[in-house]
């Protein structure tokens, strides 16, 4: 890689940092957590808890409702258009329904996921691209190294 690119990187990610400052004073976001992308978005008047090292990328949203959290562990990789929304309309019941969002360590939130009220993902787990996690899914573990 040459200079030109390393200092491209550099303003980059400092230009991410600065205009996601917002986010990391309303809510609790590791200084770690890497913003890579535009229209990265954290919204509503709940929690939003973001561990070190943790990657969001672009055009994500993460909503989290008033008396609700999303937490999301240390080393988690979340992929470009993931969405994690704690509250849903529920047509059969006519009304809404809310949850928490819990995500754990070290875990890999595949491109165009969508994350729902209720659910609560295990560390080392993997969560493949285009998948709606709604409560009770089930969650492939990422591969084990020895394999």
């Amino acid at each position: 890689m040459n200079l030109f690119a390393k200092i491209y990187g550099l303003l980059k990610m400092h230009y991410y940092k600065s205009k996601y400052e917002e986010y990391m004073e309303k809510y609790e976001i590791d200084p770690s957590v890497r913003f890579n992308g535009d229209n990265i978005k954290l919204l509503g008047e709940g929690k939003i808890i973001i561990g070190k090292n943790t990657y969001l990328g672009e055009e994500c949203i993460l909503h989290s409702t008033q008396g609700f959290v999303i937490r999301i562990g240390e080393n988690v990789r979340i992929s470009h258009y993931v969405y994690m929304y704690t509250k849903n309309y529920h047509p059969k019941y006519k009304s809404y329904v809310c949850g928490n969002i819990y995500i754990g360590n070290n875990c890999l939130i595949g491109s165009k996921a969508f994350i729902k009220h209720g659910v609560h993902i295990d560390d080392n787990t993997l969560i493949k691209a285009n998948s709606v996690i709604k409560r009770g899914s089930t969650n492939d573990p990422l591969p084990n190294k020895s394999t």
